[in-house]
């Protein structure tokens, strides 16, 4: 799964700790953190985003995870580093997105692919690149062959738009269109 780029999840923890308790142990372990009305980030070796919205409630959004086969290692990171089981209690958490990337190393006519594929935009003057949006996630061709997929849930997600998307191409390619 080396097309996985990135992974954005949410995990949502009950404690009596205020918000500080995140700065002192960011700042005991030499790392950036910043915090703006009620939202704390860190720039730690994932990136932790921390809203505080209810009493005794944070909400952490974690990224920079670079495999959906590491969310489980993330959470158990997070409790030995931020959120101690002494002091924090998991609620709950989901992956919220997944990112990935892919390179089929062929020029693509973008505008031949937009006017091929049925609810695709395209719109040069906005964005060089033919977008489609659906319940799963967003694929974003570009002319040099890459194609990015993103917002996806799950990695069937991903496979599934990433299938739909080779099979256009192919189809393109195949009537020469391309």
């Amino acid at each position: 799964m080396d097309f996985v780029k990135n992974v954005k999840i949410s995990v949502i923890f009950a404690s009596k700790q205020p918000i500080k308790w995140f700065f002192d142990i960011a700042n005991a372990r030499n790392v950036y953190c910043a915090q703006k009305r009620n939202i704390f980030s860190i720039n730690d070796i994932y990136s932790i985003t921390i809203f505080q919205k209810l009493q005794n409630k944070y909400h952490l959004n974690v990224t920079r995870i670079k495999s959906l086969n590491d969310i489980s290692e993330v959470i158990k990171w997070l409790i030995k580093t931020y959120c101690d089981k002494n002091n924090f209690q998991i609620i709950s958490y989901r992956l919220d997105n997944s990112t990935a990337a892919f390179d089929i190393k062929q020029h693509i006519s973008l505008h031949t692919l937009a006017n091929s594929i049925k609810h695709s935009s395209y719109n040069p003057e906005r964005f060089y690149a033919v977008y489609l949006k659906n319940n799963k996630g967003t694929i974003i061709v570009f002319q040099s062959g890459k194609i990015n997929i993103l917002g996806c849930k799950s990695l069937e997600n991903i496979l599934s738009l990433w299938r739909f998307i080779q099979k256009e191409i192919n189809v393109a390619v195949v009537n020469g269109i391309f």
